[in-house]
């Protein structure tokens, strides 16, 4: 099972065993009683861990998602919109996915958000020189 830490908030990975004990923190050592996990290591998302921390446990995304940050991550953490998310899903994953492809969708996606900006839905946009 996945747990945090309520001290420094690292993950801890706990054995349902221990469950209603007390247990030591990996990261800092403090001791606290485990008694409702995060996700078990097969189940994910954990509610208040990233798609990534969880992913760093369990070992269970595909090849094209082990990046520092997966985009998910980076995109809910900026609070991005549909668009912009698929632009940085869409140019971080090309070259493990569909290569090209996934670059021509990359732009699809910014061509749009051009679009939507010159038609002013991003509220005032900076206007180019030409």
């Amino acid at each position: 099972m996945v747990t945090r830490c309520p001290h420094c908030g690292a993950t801890v990975i706990v054995d349902e065993y221990f469950s209603g004990t007390y247990i030591n923190c990996s990261t800092c050592t403090f001791p606290f009683q485990f008694t409702k996990p995060f996700a078990h290591a097969q189940n994910v998302p954990a509610q208040g861990m990233t798609k990534t921390e969880i992913d760093a446990i369990t070992n269970t995304s595909p090849q094209h998602y082990k990046k520092a940050i997966q985009p998910i991550d980076y995109i809910t953490a900026n609070n991005l919109d549909f668009h912009h998310g698929n632009v940085i899903k869409y140019v971080s994953m090309w070259r493990e996915k569909e290569g090209i492809k996934d670059l021509e969708k990359a732009l699809d996606y910014l061509q749009r958000i051009i679009t939507l900006a010159k038609e002013g839905h991003y509220g005032q946009a900076h206007k180019s020189k030409d």
